[in-house]
């Protein structure tokens, strides 16, 4: 409600930028699976309103989250191209924090599509961005990407551990991303048909420790 009087507001002053920036973040607020198409809807419009105002960052961060909506609603193809879209603007205008999103959409993506080594890279990447900056939930976000992608390479044990790792930055941040955006299996749940739970549980731990 208070993104939509935000928005309201930046209406009624004619608030170009405004109304941009509040179609936007409004967005996130829908971003939950009951509301998945209406987030999609809404950073399709800000997309639009950027570009009309000529704001790339505004258009790249579009862009991004665009990406995460369009790859949920199953057409990998355009999530992709939304993707490399929005890395190759965050690159030429040198954001760094849009860096890190559309790295990881785009690791996403091509997980996904069964692209690994284009996905490691892009996780890879985004750490080297994230690691002078300290940002622990992002790293963590990383970091279970890196899992889902290690269970692919059928490497069970190397993913328990990061999300092991993955964890103990989330209770070190004091929280994490609405699971809703990650949209990631425990790995725990995914090896249990290639490990025991002995294993599991000491490959958490192990994790937890690093």
């Amino acid at each position: 409600s208070a993104y939509e009087e935000a928005l309201a507001i930046s209406r009624k002053l004619g608030d170009e930028l405004g109304i941009a920036e509040g179609t936007y973040n409004l967005a996130f607020a829908y971003g939950l699976e009951r509301g998945r198409l209406r987030a999609r809807d809404l950073f399709a419009q800000s997309r639009q309103l950027f570009e009309e105002l000529d704001n790339k960052r505004g258009v790249a961060d579009s862009l991004s989250f665009l990406s995460n909506f369009t790859r949920r609603g199953g057409d990998l193809s355009l999530a992709r191209s939304q993707a490399e879209e929005s890395l190759r603007m965050h690159q030429e205008i040198g954001d760094l924090f849009g860096l890190m999103d559309s790295l990881q959409e785009l690791g996403r993506v091509a997980l996904d599509m069964g692209d690994l080594d284009v996905a490691r890279s892009c996780f890879i990447d985004s750490l080297e961005v994230l690691a002078p900056l300290g940002y622990r939930t992002l790293v963590a976000i990383v970091l279970d990407l890196l899992a889902a992608e290690e269970i692919k390479r059928g490497r069970p044990l190397r993913a328990v551990r990061l999300g092991g790792a993955s964890e103990a930055l989330k209770e070190a941040a004091g929280g994490q991303a609405p699971p809703e955006f990650i949209d990631l299996p425990d790995p725990r749940d995914v090896v249990r048909p290639l490990l025991n739970e002995e294993q599991i549980t000491s490959g958490w731990e192990e994790g937890r420790a690093m």
